[in-house]
């Protein structure tokens, strides 16, 4: 009688890991939040860089080529107000420009590479992570199956016992 009791009890009285599957669910859910919004402004910069696309490109870059044009032309504006005015001027000028444009294409290369190991990185990270989330998940439902069944085996079993 005891055993068909508490089968009864424990089939009535729902799930008790609720609680914690419920909490687990809305870590997970703020953990995948805060995640995407990581991932997504990260995946866009290198999905840019690996594109060729020079407009792409240069909006990912946009503060490093910010930072090397104003190098150049601060440079060009001190050698027209301190340099001599021979022709010497506007060959600097000009070899500055080319230096800065080096400067991009080296960034750019370099850049590449490493986007392309981090993209792969980071999207077989996130593959893993989904999989073992789905796994728990599913565990969770099959753990509870196996206790309503305990219990309905339970509850039959005390039913047989009586009659």
């Amino acid at each position: 009688m005891a055993s068909l009791a508490s089968s009864l009890y424990d089939l009535f009285s729902g799930n008790p890991a609720a609680g914690e599957q419920a909490a687990l669910g809305s870590l997970g859910t703020g953990q995948t939040a805060t995640g995407e919004g990581l991932v997504t402004p990260s995946a866009t910069y290198y999905e840019n860089i690996l594109s060729g696309d020079p407009a792409k490109i240069a909006q990912s870059l946009a503060p490093e080529i910010s930072m090397g044009q104003q190098q150049t032309e601060q440079g060009k504006l001190t050698s027209s107000e301190f340099g001599t005015r021979s022709g010497g001027t506007a060959a600097a000028n000009a070899a500055a420009d080319a230096a800065n444009r080096a400067n991009l294409i080296d960034l750019v290369g370099g850049l590449q590479s490493g986007a392309a190991g981090s993209a792969g990185s980071l999207g077989s990270s996130q593959e893993s992570l989904g999989a073992g989330n789905i796994g728990t998940e599913a565990q969770m439902a099959i753990d509870r199956q196996n206790q309503v069944a305990s219990d309905v085996g339970g509850i039959a079993q005390g039913a047989a016992q009586i009659a």
